[in-house]
């Protein structure tokens, strides 16, 4: 989480989201920044400073000259409803076994893949591709939105059941967290809702005495 808003912080500032974009199209070099955005280059040395930290961009030599480019490719999510806010940054560098899951989920998409290696230096070809990669994105997107309005409502749901049942302040506040986050470790448990690791163990215990877990 320490990342994330980390993350956010640094993209609150303009010309730092200016620079990436930027970066995004080329490799730039210091001086080269400076004068697109009309700012002084310590000022930009320092966003560069702050960029590489957070290991958005890297730096590599060509020549005499230090060329800054985007690191990895990430992905930004924020998903606010009324019963929890998620807030991601995730690198869309993914394993092999993820990208057989995702063919096994969505066989289309294996299929839009084998035609990457169909294309024979066809612009055309690519354009294409692109475009039937892009309207499946927004189909994903549609079912991913569809799927968080029914977890907004299943909370919803959940939240009634808490309030109507007879529980101390604890024990609602622990099951609303449970909620939220899915499966998550007592240690986790214990830093955001500020108790002792015993306490979470023991208020677990109660809820299922309850018959509640």
């Amino acid at each position: 989480m320490k990342k994330t808003e980390n993350t956010l912080n640094i993209l609150g500032n303009k010309n730092r989201r200016k620079i990436l974009e930027m970066l995004a199209e080329k490799p730039m070099y210091v001086t080269e920044i400076s004068e697109k955005l009309q700012t002084g280059r310590k000022a930009i040395i320092e966003h560069l400073h702050i960029l590489e930290n957070q290991e958005l961009i890297k730096p590599y030599r060509k020549g005499n000259r230090k060329y800054y480019k985007i690191n990895n490719t990430l992905m930004l999510q924020i998903v606010i409803n009324r019963n929890t806010t998620q807030i991601n940054i995730e690198d869309l560098e993914m394993t092999e076994n993820d990208k057989k899951q995702v063919r096994t989920t969505f066989p289309e998409i294996e299929r839009m893949e084998r035609k990457k290696y169909e294309i024979n230096q066809d612009l055309r070809q690519v354009l294409s591709l692109i475009r039937e990669l892009e309207e499946q994105c927004q189909k994903i997107k549609k079912t991913e939105k569809h799927l968080y309005q029914l977890i907004d409502e299943i909370m919803q749901t959940g939240q009634e059941i808490v309030n109507q049942k007879a529980l101390n302040q604890k024990e609602k506040a622990l099951l609303n967290e449970m909620m939220k986050e899915g499966q998550v470790r007592p240690e986790d448990l214990s830093k955001r809702l500020n108790l002792e690791i015993e306490e979470i163990y023991e208020t677990v215990k109660k809820l299922r005495e309850k018959n509640v877990l």
